[in-house]
């Protein structure tokens, strides 16, 4: 009979994540996650089997999708390939409990078809946000009806000496600085 035939990729190279918002670092509302993950040299995109995003607390936990909790948790995103290349464009919008003053760490953990993801969390994409819902506090103080004296600038120039036993118009003899 004919012969049959498989292609056969090996794929052993993590697939890396990029992340395009949050792009500033301070934050009223809770901001979209979205950016890139990219599997490099694979011939066959769109390879990702997922797309996760984790978003770390000041305390170290993780939101699970409904409150931050110990241990690694992480919120699925969607993806989308764009038709060329090998990278998809992923985004979330989990409605994440951030805390006033707090700084939060968002790290993408894509993870290929092969099963091949980022090693650690050194090697995903991160972005840390601050979380900053308080208005500045305004301080005021009376004023006062007290006088204050400023140190005057150093004046300098020179010293004219005059004399009735000299005739002719003054002569410059030196120059001094005086500082009050």
């Amino acid at each position: 009979g004919p012969a049959d035939s498989r292609r056969l990729v090996i794929d052993n190279t993590a697939p890396t994540g990029a992340i395009g918002s949050p792009s500033t670092a301070f934050h009223r509302t809770a901001p979209v996650l979205s950016g890139t993950a990219n599997d490099p040299n694979n011939p066959t995109p769109p390879s990702f089997n997922s797309v996760k995003v984790r978003v770390k607390d000041p305390d170290g936990n993780y939101w699970n999708g409904t409150a931050f909790a110990a241990g690694i948790q992480e919120v699925a995103a969607g993806f989308t390939y764009p038709g060329v290349g090998t990278a998809v464009d992923w985004s979330t919008s989990p409605a994440l409990g951030l805390k006033d003053g707090g700084d939060y760490t968002v790290l993408v953990n894509p993870l290929d078809k092969a099963g091949n993801a980022p090693a650690n969390e050194g090697a995903m994409a991160t972005f840390t946000i601050t979380f900053d819902t308080a208005a500045p506090t305004v301080i005021r103080s009376p004023c006062t009806t007290t006088a204050y004296r400023f140190p005057m600038p150093p004046r300098s120039g020179f010293s004219i000496r005059t004399s009735t036993a000299s005739p002719g118009p003054p002569r410059r003899t030196s120059s001094s600085t005086t500082k009050i």
